[in-house]
């Protein structure tokens, strides 16, 4: 079992050297020194809300919420449901993540955390470099093989400037999960599947997801962890008093449709979804970053579709996110390690 301290240290100064600076005299500063002052010194504002519902909200129609100003002065991205991807959503098959295979979809990137470090990072360089992914989707194996995945982590957060979303579908240890963020996840989804109403077989199973939800909670920035919940599976009522819980502790839930459990209507579906996007847009949520995976996985697009100088901004802003991100990161293994140190160990 490694400590924090052991992890990663090689991964501050590779980091630190990605980062735009400018010099004065022989000392580098970061150029955007006041928004990353007000970052780190206080609890930011959830940027990059879900954005369902703005503070001028158009009117409510067909289940979802829309806003007519396209995006408003916070920056938060207005969604909707369309109805026609819905359908197609529940029509085919979906594929859920797995620790054996890798695979693109649109501009996301899943990883299995089992696969060979060398020719994986091959085929994600060659694919990448034709057409950039917007994210990646890391699923680690079992406790037994997390150390592969953890490594392979690492050398997607070297080689590759994008967020890296992680996924554990087992009830990980609290040392893990730190290892996880130490390696370089970003956003961690612990999945639930269902929150409540499960066999009493499964009670014991999410108890202990539920557990180290809040595990993740104490590593993890606000609102970087994730919990994704199967609509479908389990009556409307109980998938969103998982959504509601979910927000109530800051973990962002995402919903993704069953493929194997009763069938639903696409009506009491699209209530789920609509419920989903109140939330979000209630507790503020900070989803921007997994905009590429919710764009894939369900049936919310942008009610306005992003211009030029819009898209030129959106990338700048997800560059400074994601910046603050691996900034935070490098602060915190930093804090820990000079802990260990003082104390002698």
């Amino acid at each position: 079992m490694r400590s924090l301290r052991e992890i990663g240290t090689n991964q501050v100064s590779d980091r630190l050297r990605e980062y735009p600076t400018r010099a004065i005299g022989n000392k580098p500063i970061f150029v955007d020194c006041f928004n990353l002052i007000q970052y780190l010194s206080k609890t930011p504002p959830a940027l990059g809300y879900a954005g369902a519902v703005s503070d001028r909200t158009g009117p409510v129609s067909g289940g979802y919420f829309e806003d007519s100003g396209g995006r408003d002065r916070e920056g938060r991205v207005p969604v909707k449901i369309d109805q026609k991807k819905l359908r197609e959503l529940i029509a085919r098959e979906i594929a859920a993540p797995s620790p054996d295979e890798l695979r693109r979809e649109e501009n996301v990137f899943f990883v299995g955390g089992n696969l060979p470090q060398r020719p994986t990072l091959e085929t994600l360089f060659e694919s990448h470099y034709q057409c950039n992914a917007a994210l990646f989707h890391l699923t680690f194996g079992d406790i037994d093989s997390f150390h592969v995945g953890e490594t392979l982590a690492r050398t997607i957060k070297k080689n590759f400037n994008t967020h890296l979303v992680g996924r554990l579908d087992f009830p990980a240890p609290s040392h893990l999960i730190e290892r996880a963020y130490a390696a370089g996840v970003d956003i961690l989804d612990i999945p639930l599947a269902r929150f409540d109403g499960a066999p009493s077989a499964e009670e014991r199973a999410i108890r202990e997801q539920l557990r180290a939800i809040d595990c993740a909670r104490s590593v993890f920035p606000r609102w970087s962890v994730v919990s994704t919940l199967t609509a479908g599976e389990a009556p409307s009522c109980s998938t969103m008093a998982g959504i509601d819980a979910l927000l109530a502790m800051e973990v962002v839930p995402l919903l993704t449709l069953s493929g194997s459990g009763p069938h639903r209507a696409a009506e009491e579906l699209s209530e789920v979804f609509a419920h989903l996007a109140g939330g979000w847009r209630r507790k503020k949520a900070a989803i921007k970053p997994l905009l590429p995976l919710i764009h894939l996985s369900t049936p919310f697009v942008q009610s306005a579709p992003r211009g030029g100088v819009r898209g030129f901004i959106d990338s700048i802003d997800e560059r400074r996110l994601l910046a603050t991100s691996d900034l935070r990161r490098i602060l915190r293994v930093k804090e820990v390690e000079e802990s260990f140190t003082s104390a002698g160990l």
